[in-house]
């Protein structure tokens, strides 16, 4: 499948992962209910997940624990996003009872608009489908009714992008020269130059500045970078990772040194946050205090493949299992509330402290997957009656992503005093997954 957009939220991703291994049916009846649930999104509104979930589905979520909520403008571009990758799986053909959809570049003659425009649209609520044209191949496009319920919020969005001209060359010249006598005397920035050349000519600020961030001889007279984004951050750790020195990054970014790590300690900060940890009361001392020797003989990720994974021998050691169980819950607990840092950014030292939990953390985790996938991969050889070992290379990596999907859903949703029972649920989860088929 092309590449798409991310989700802002986990709730529709993990709709998504749930789906995976759902028949046709089920894939067609969610992207319908998405695209339904979407004609009455508010951009500005709060929508609690379980409502997500129960308008998609049908079925309301029994799961305890806190529950988040989604704006709108966010939800809106996720359904878009949901209902594009399930049209993928579906295989549509480009004609249904609903209308014949218009590919991309059809659309966008037709709308006056360029496809660029359409693809901003779609962060707005355009739906798209991949369907299959009749030359055989798959490609985006829109039915009628998806573009009606769309047209009928955003006419007049749509009329003043079909009336915009676009910039001649002789335009962007005449740009370009008052950008440079602007910037001669070096106290004007590219942003402000930007700004004061489309206020003089009716153009938008952004447009301009493109222009000139675009330009070779505006970018030699404007020699600034900008506040530092979080793709700069990741270009940063990138190139401390190949040996090159934070000095040397600076020089070439135009930035301090100490401005490099700060973006970098942004970025550290906005991927933990990302994580989905929940403070979870375990009815004892707060602090993390493990079981001697817990943390020993550690597996690591590098070192484990599927084939090792399949290849796990012996039961489960329950009394492990319970105190990994715990040791992961508290571990996870203390990270979520060491980020609950109220009108303050979490120091250096908190974000190493609370990275080095995670990393054991994940670790317990592997553990308990280690030993939990022997007992389900031997419960699957009993129903298809040969080793999984045996099976062909892409039904047993089918086999090892059901018995990871189902095993790791069941550590999550484990009480932390409640190891011991993770094999036992995720054992149950499978046998109703095979009887599925």
């Amino acid at each position: 499948m092309p590449r798409s957009a991310a989700f802002t939220s986990g709730v529709l991703q993990e709709l998504l992962r749930q789906l995976e291994y759902a028949p046709a049916e089920t894939h067609l009846r969610q992207m319908d209910a998405a695209e339904k649930l979407l004609e009455v999104i508010e951009s500005s509104r709060l929508y609690p997940e379980d409502f997500i979930t129960f308008r998609i589905t049908g079925y309301r979520s029994d799961r305890p624990g806190p529950r988040t909520s989604v704006v709108g403008a966010a939800l809106q571009r996720d359904l878009v996003t949901f209902i594009q990758r399930l049209s993928w799986d579906l295989d549509l053909p480009q004609t249904l009872e609903r209308g014949r959809a218009e590919d991309m570049d059809t659309l966008a003659r037709r709308l006056g608009v360029s496809r660029r425009t359409l693809q901003r649209y779609r962060q707005t609520g355009l739906v798209l489908h991949f369907v299959r044209g009749d030359d055989g191949h798959r490609r985006l496009a829109c039915f009628p009714d998806s573009l009606e319920r769309f047209m009928a919020g955003n006419s007049d969005r749509v009329a003043a992008a079909s009336s915009f001209a676009r910039i001649t060359d002789e335009q962007r010249g005449d740009i370009i020269a008052r950008a440079v006598q602007l910037g001669d005397d070096g106290s004007v920035t590219l942003n402000e130059a930007a700004r004061r050349i489309a206020s003089e000519i009716g153009r938008s600020h952004e447009a301009v500045r493109g222009i000139l961030k675009r330009s070779e001889s505006t970018r030699r007279i404007f020699a600034e970078h900008g506040p530092l984004t979080s793709r700069d951050a990741r270009v940063i750790e990138r190139a401390r990772q190949r040996g090159i020195s934070m000095p040397s990054m600076a020089e070439r970014l135009g930035k301090s040194v100490p401005a490099l790590h700060r973006a970098v300690h942004r970025l550290r900060l906005e991927r933990l946050l990302a994580l989905p940890l929940v403070w979870r009361h375990d009815g004892g001392d707060d602090s993390v205090q493990m079981p001697r020797g817990l943390m020993q003989r550690l597996p690591h990720h590098a070192l484990i493949d599927g084939d090792g994974l399949l290849a796990g021998a012996g039961q489960p050691d329950l009394a492990l299992m319970r105190m990994d169980c715990r040791g992961y819950g508290r571990l996870c607990s203390e990270a979520a509330r060491g980020l609950a840092v109220r009108g303050a950014t979490p120091s250096v030292e908190r974000l190493d402290s609370i990275e080095t939990m995670l990393r054991h953390a994940a670790m317990l985790h592997l553990r308990m997957m280690v030993q939990g996938l022997v007992p389900m991969r031997q419960r699957v050889e009993e129903y298809v009656q040969q080793p999984v070992a045996a099976l062909p290379v892409q039904e047993r990596e089918l086999v090892l992503r059901l018995l990871v999907d189902l095993l790791d859903r069941a550590i999550v949703d484990a009480d932390v005093d409640a190891g011991d029972t993770v094999v036992a649920t995720g054992l149950d989860r499978l046998d109703a997954a095979l009887q599925e088929g």
